[in-house]
């Protein structure tokens, strides 16, 4: 009898001792838990601390000090943590074997790890513990790396796999749209981006990538409505003014794309490329509206910024001169129905009887008729081209092609540039006339007198 008193008054004390133990450790671990969630990383690692230091085998303290970490911006030190904690053998609450492992692999992500993120997300695609979601998320994360590596298959069958498994997840769509527009696999990205919007409406990028295929495939009503849906985040909004300009220009509504221009240039962007060939674009837009100072400006703005940028220079020295000009001003920039008219007069000038014209490409029109000459005609082809770089020897020869063609024994080339020396050259030697800037101006005078 004694000998069981004696027992009972050991054992009941240390039965008391780990209830009191265990009961300010719970306090501490509440205490801790509560200093992470309030903002006070650095106290609650104190106290993870002295915890972890009574019981060195319990992972679960690595957990939350890696959470301490992360949290004071300790990458390094919250992945040493994380590492420990995945070690564990058992993984109850709160530990988690698919948690730690992606929180290891964000952490090296943001340390630029790709190659160790990427074993990260690998392995919880192998985790019998990963949920579909979770395994849908390790995917849309390895196509990513993938993407950022310019692997673009391989992030394709990435982000395919991830929408297997999470059929509405609008991040892989978009991501997946992307890399098949990037692949040329436009219909296969208009089917991810059109997925992308419609999971989720409020994902601005994908309005924004799906707008630009849309004006790829010439669906100007539909992508304007994407590009206005861009401008709601501030990333885009550039763009978004850019292709509306760019849309409003083929609709043929000058008033409208031009304001959608001036409002990207207003807000201006990083981008330097994107920036200048903005600027590029729209000076020659301004050139064809016959503003040719406001396109002057634009282009020494380029040259300011790249003096080798595309033909800027070029154009620049060309089209200071014809602003010189007021008749060449108006010959280059003039609408197509009058640029046609002033064609006429041209020939006139020149006592031909017009019988035919045909449009060309790139500013340029073709008259047929009869040259007066002297008691007589002969049929004569004429070409008139309001063009700014250098007429070659090309040009020159297709004219040749044509007077043998319409059995024209004369023909006559005008244009607001000038020529090469191969083309003056073999002019000399065929029944050609070369009209040139200088004498074109003086034309010009009596044509629009």
């Amino acid at each position: 009898m004694v000998a069981i008193i004696i027992t009972v008054l050991i054992i009941v004390p240390l039965i008391i001792a780990a209830f009191v133990i265990r009961a300010q450790t719970r306090s501490k671990l509440e205490k801790g838990l509560k200093l992470i969630e309030d903002g006070y990383c650095e106290r609650a690692l104190v106290i993870f601390n002295e915890l972890s230091k009574k019981n060195p085998g319990n992972r679960s303290y690595n957990w939350y000090r890696g959470l301490c970490y992360e949290k004071l911006g300790n990458f390094e030190m919250a992945l040493v943590e994380f590492n420990n904690a995945a070690f564990s053998t058992t993984f109850r609450p709160p530990l988690n074997e698919v948690e730690i492992h992606k929180k290891i692999a964000h952490i090296n992500i943001n340390l630029g790890n790709d190659k160790k993120a990427e074993n990260e997300f690998l392995l919880i695609t192998t985790l019998e513990s990963a949920a579909p979601e979770e395994n849908a998320e390790a995917y849309y994360y390895l196509g990513i790396i993938s993407r950022n590596r310019d692997e673009l298959q391989k992030g394709v069958e990435y982000f395919t796999h991830a929408i297997q498994l999470r059929p509405k997840f609008a991040f892989a769509y978009l991501e997946l749209g992307k890399l098949n527009f990037q692949l040329t696999h436009f219909e296969a990205a208009r089917k991810a981006l059109m997925k992308a919007v419609s999971e989720d409406p409020d994902l601005v990028e994908a309005h924004y990538y799906y707008g630009i295929l849309l004006e790829k495939d010439r669906s100007f009503k539909k992508s304007i409505e994407e590009f206005e849906a861009a401008l709601q985040e501030e990333r885009f909004k550039f763009s978004s003014y850019f292709h509306l300009g760019l849309i409003h220009m083929e609709l043929f509504d000058r008033e409208l794309a031009f304001d959608f221009f001036e409002k990207a240039l207003e807000l201006g962007t990083p981008d330097q490329q994107e920036l200048l060939d903005l600027k590029y674009r729209y000076a020659n837009f301004l050139v064809d509206s016959g503003n040719i100072n406001g396109a002057i400006e634009l282009w020494n703005q380029i040259q300011s910024a790249q003096a080798d940028y595309k033909d800027t220079e070029s154009k620049l020295r060309i089209y200071t001169e014809v602003s010189k000009s007021t008749n060449l001003s108006r010959f280059i920039t003039s609408p197509k129905q009058e640029f046609l008219e002033t064609g006429r007069a041209l020939c006139g000038l020149l006592h031909m009887n017009i019988e035919d014209y045909r449009f060309g490409e790139e500013n340029f029109i073709e008259f047929k008729g009869m040259l007066s000459a002297g008691r007589g005609e002969r049929m004569c082809i004429v070409h008139v081209a309001r063009w700014t770089n250098q007429v070659g020897e090309i040009p020159i020869r297709e004219l040749l092609e044509r007077m043998a063609e319409e059995n024209a024994t004369r023909g006559i080339f005008i244009t607001s540039s000038k020529y090469s020396e191969k083309a003056m050259e073999l002019s000399n030697i065929r029944p050609i006339e070369l009209i040139a800037r200088e004498r074109l101006e003086r034309m010009l005078t009596k044509a629009y007198g």
